[in-house]
């Protein structure tokens, strides 16, 4: 299996290195890891940090927003020949007063399958541009997330 992790970045030189370089290099079932950050219009050294720590980048001229770079993503996962496994890891941050998710799967939902990532687990250093003084609204069970070091697995 070949797997390539996306990570959307915009002006995130202070923590795109982190981010990368505590992601596994190895995965148990996978043959191959690659990680690939779309930066979406950085005007910082986001791009030539994330290459410098070993990840492939593909850079938007101007700032598109995590839909574009998703597509992307998925565009160059696709031209890459990348498999993408049952149960992978998905996350979103909306801004507007509503959105629609739409997911393709391979298979009806199974709640008792589904599994949550603490959304701030500091060791992911996701920066999610929160702006000061507001609390995102999360459902319990995205509360009560589990850090990613203690998830459960599935291979």
């Amino acid at each position: 299996m070949k797997l390539i992790v996306y990570i959307p970045a915009f002006n995130e030189e202070l923590n795109i290195e982190k981010v990368i370089n505590n992601l596994p290099k190895k995965i148990t079932g996978v043959n191959h890891v690659d990680y690939l950050v779309v930066d979406d219009g950085s005007t910082d050294k986001t791009a030539a940090l994330a290459r410098s720590s070993g990840a492939q980048v593909i850079s938007h001229y101007r700032n598109q927003g995590v839909g574009a770079a998703f597509h992307s993503a998925v565009q160059f996962a696709l031209e890459n020949g990348a498999d993408i496994p049952p149960g992978f890891a998905h996350g979103f941050y909306v801004i507007s007063r509503s959105a629609e998710v739409i997911y393709k799967t391979t298979d009806y939902y199974d709640s008792e399958g589904e599994r949550q990532i603490r959304w701030n687990d500091p060791e992911l250093a996701i920066h999610w541009s929160i702006p000061t003084g507001q609390t995102p609204l999360l459902s319990e069970k995205d509360n009560n997330a589990p850090l990613f070091k203690d998830a459960e697995v599935f291979l």
